[in-house]
């Protein structure tokens, strides 16, 4: 039986699912056999409550759930090592649902949660000192809202950032757009005060499409924020399709690790099929 402030879930929505729970499933034994990794850190800053309906009504779980239950079952196995997991939502009706599927806290495996603006719940975990720990962000608004003063924090970070590109709230939304707050939002997303700079901005980009243009100028962002650090990243870049095969979103991959870099690609072949 459904329970309020329940979401339809699509198919492409539980690859992504699927994607980031393969991708921990690892990424985190992986870390955790290094001796001098402490412990992993997993933040899914705007989670919702975890659960979902497909369409014939069969419960499906989110990442939050599925990830909290992978580290639970693996942190049994390095009683030494210590997983840190914080899930936040803005509504606390949500964050509420979700607590109750997440596993019990032990002395290694903690889980925190939040209602507030994601935004301002990572940059409060940013400036925590949690030791030798790797971060795995996954940052998912549901709309093509990136605040990259709080993405940057984690760019010099150890660890793997993953971001959720809404290209089609952009595509369908950005030309209309006239006043605040959803000028602001694309603004903020895009780098550009005016936004009908980021369409002149194709003028040398033969037969690209808006979509295009939104996607290139994210990279070129992530890019100029990668370079700041002065180490290497690896970016990869994964196109999310509905049944009509029209690009809904793009999951953005970053890490400094060639290693990690392939596994996520690996995961992500194998999880598309």
């Amino acid at each position: 039986m459904q329970k309020g402030n329940s979401n339809t879930v699509r198919p492409h929505t539980v690859k992504k699912f699927e994607l980031i729970e393969n991708y921990v499933k690892q990424w985190a034994p992986k870390l955790l056999n290094y001796d001098r990794c402490d412990g992993v850190v997993f933040i899914d800053c705007m989670c919702n409550s975890g659960i979902y309906y497909d369409d014939t009504g069969k419960e499906v779980f989110g990442t939050p759930i599925r990830i909290a239950r992978v580290l639970s079952d693996l942190m049994l196995k390095y009683p030494q090592k210590k997983a840190f997991l914080y899930f936040n939502d803005l509504s606390s009706e949500k964050i509420d649902i979700l607590k109750e599927y997440l596993p019990t806290n032990t002395p290694n495996y903690h889980i925190s949660t939040s209602n507030e603006d994601g935004n301002s719940f990572i940059k409060k975990i940013a400036m925590q000192d949690l030791g030798r720990v790797n971060y795995l962000l996954f940052y998912d608004p549901n709309n093509a809202s990136l605040d990259w003063n709080a993405l940057k924090l984690y760019f010099g970070k150890w660890g793997e950032i993953i971001t959720n590109h809404m290209v089609c709230d952009s595509k369908r939304g950005l030309t209309q757009a006239t006043r605040p707050p959803a000028t602001s939002r694309y603004q903020k997303t895009y780098q550009y005060e005016d936004l009908n700079d980021i369409l002149k901005h194709s003028s040398n980009l033969e037969h690209s499409s808006n979509q295009e243009v939104y996607m290139k100028r994210v990279r070129e962002i992530i890019d100029t924020l990668l370079s700041e650090t002065n180490k290497q990243y690896h970016v990869a870049s994964f196109p999310f399709f509905n049944m009509r095969n029209a690009l809904l979103y793009e999951l953005i991959y970053c890490t400094r690790n060639i290693k990690g870099f392939r596994l996520f690609k690996k995961t992500a072949w194998k999880v598309f099929g």
